[in-house]
C-alpha cells in the first residue's frame, strides 16, 4: 500500500476539484432537496405546534391504581386498632358548646381513668351529656 491510497479521497486534489455550490448543509438544502431529516427543522415550514392540547390516554391505569389506593386503604382501615372508646370520644367532639381545649381535656382525663369511660360507654346521650357538664362544673368552676 502507497502513500498515496492510505487516505480517503485524493491526496493531492485541488482547490479547484471542489464546487462549494454543490455541497449543502441539510439545514440549507434548496426546498426541492430538502427533506427536512435534520434535528434543527423537524416541523413543516409554516406550521404550528399545538402545545395547548394533551392528547388523551387511557384511564385504565390511573384506574387501577385509585382502586388499588380504595384497597389499601380499606385494609389499612379494618387493621387499624382504635382506642376502645373512641365512640365516646367522638360524642365528645360533636359538644360544640364547650371550647376545645375543655373538651380536649376531658377526652384525656377519661383516656387515662378508663373505668369511668367504660361506664360512660353505651349510656344514652343525655346521661353523657350531664356527665360532662357536671365534670365540666368539677373542674373549671365559674369565677367569681
Amino acid at each position: 500500500m502507497t502513500e498515496d491510497t492510505d487516505f480517503i479521497g485524493e491526496k493531492n486534489g485541488s482547490p479547484s476539484d471542489v464546487d462549494p455550490s454543490l455541497h449543502y448543509d441539510s439545514d440549507y438544502l434548496p426546498e426541492e432537496n430538502n427533506n427536512r431529516s435534520s434535528s434543527s427543522s423537524k416541523h413543516p415550514k409554516g406550521s404550528k405546534i399545538d402545545k395547548g392540547k394533551r392528547v388523551k390516554a387511557d384511564d385504565n391505569p390511573i384506574l387501577h391504581i385509585t382502586g388499588a389506593m380504595n384497597n389499601m386503604s380499606d385494609t389499612m382501615r379494618c387493621t387499624h386498632v382504635t382506642h376502645p372508646n373512641e365512640s365516646l370520644f367522638k360524642i365528645i367532639d360533636e359538644m360544640v358548646e364547650y371550647p376545645t381545649i375543655v373538651r380536649l381535656q376531658l377526652q384525656t382525663y377519661l383516656a387515662t381513668h378508663e373505668s369511668i369511660a367504660a361506664m360512660l360507654k353505651g349510656r344514652p346521650l343525655d346521661a353523657i351529656k350531664d356527665y360532662v357538664a357536671q365534670w365540666i362544673v368539677e373542674n373549671y368552676p365559674a369565677p367569681m
